[in-house]
């Protein structure tokens, strides 16, 4: 019987469903010195989480916890855990254990190196992060290398929403000379340079409440306020996964179409 470490102790604690991979006597054995948790083999065909296998960069603070806390034991086929140290070798060696379970999804839960969030890039084929936490400098590097789910957008998509649908028609902009995003924080400075990006008119961020809580837009002498959206904006990593597995099911799904298309035509 091999000792467990205790990271890996204190994850299967909270999920006593997973089984242990034992890949040797002691951890220098595993591949990437990762902490892998995988679910027991099943002969239905894997959708949804369990068709990923998520490599996530270790944290020491409670940013890898509550993203596990949020799946809510609905887990990915495998989750591969690699810290801020692991070399390249390292990287490709967790992402390839993870890719055996399912399709490989990096994980980076708050700030990291540069050079390991680009290794993840070079071998993940999607990567979910929170600019938020992590940075928007270390986000924008990684697009272009891989496909970037940032947790910032999902939570601001359903006020992008509710400013389209609440500036539809002919001219209701027309006269706009300022907006303001009521609130304060990383979302609601995420939510203004979209908006700058969009109208040529300055655009401000007001009010001392973490989050947002509301778009004033401003018509010389009057203004108008666009509420909180009625779906809550809220994100977590069990959403994510869910975008990135929904994402590769409708791939899936086209790519079987084509085929019988071919087939047909032959």
């Amino acid at each position: 019987m091999t000792s467990e470490p205790g990271g890996l102790r204190a994850l299967r604690g909270g999920y006593p469903s997973l089984a242990r991979v034992d890949f040797g006597a002691d951890e220098s054995d595993w591949p990437a010195r990762a902490n892998v948790l995988m679910q027991m083999p099943s002969s239905t065909p894997a959708f949804g989480r369990a068709s990923l296998g998520l490599v996530a960069l270790d944290s020491p603070s409670w940013a890898l916890r509550r993203g596990l806390n949020s799946l809510e034991g609905d887990l990915p086929a495998a989750i591969v855990r690699i810290d801020a140290n692991a070399t390249p070798t390292e990287v490709r060696s967790a992402s390839t254990l993870a890719a055996g379970a399912g399709a490989a999804v990096a994980w980076i839960p708050e700030s990291a190196p540069l050079a390991l969030a680009e290794e993840l890039a070079l071998s993940c084929p999607d990567i979910v992060l929170d600019s938020a936490l992590c940075g928007d400098e270390l986000a924008s590097a990684l697009v272009g290398w891989t496909s970037v789910c940032d947790l910032a957008d999902l939570r601001t998509d359903p006020w992008r929403v509710a400013i389209a649908l609440g500036s539809e028609g002919d001219g209701a902009l027309e006269g706009l000379d300022g907006v303001d995003v009521l609130g304060r924080g990383a979302d609601a400075r995420r939510l203004a340079d979209w908006l700058s990006a969009g109208v040529k008119v300055p655009v401000w961020t007001v009010g001392d409440e973490p989050g947002i809580h509301g778009v004033r837009l401003r018509f010389g002498t009057h203004e108008r306020l666009v509420p909180p959206p009625a779906l809550e904006p809220s994100a977590s990593l069990g959403d994510a996964l869910d975008l990135v597995a929904c994402g590769h099911e409708l791939v899936r799904a086209l790519q079987g179409s084509a085929a019988r298309l071919r087939r047909a035509d032959d």
